[in-house]
């Protein structure tokens, strides 16, 4: 999901960015350590946890 800011030129580091979206199935939560997964491919694949 992309986002932009409006505040550039005071944050250029954030002049765009993407945020990560989790669904958990209905009656399911993820564990701390499957998050933890998710965020480290996000982290090697993705923009980067923002």
């Amino acid at each position: 999901i992309g986002r932009y800011s409006d505040l550039q030129e005071d944050y250029p580091a954030i002049a765009h960015f993407h945020t990560l979206r989790v669904n958990q199935p209905s009656g399911w939560f993820y564990t701390a350590d499957a998050l933890r997964t998710i965020c480290d491919i996000w982290d090697r694949h993705g923009s980067g946890l923002t």
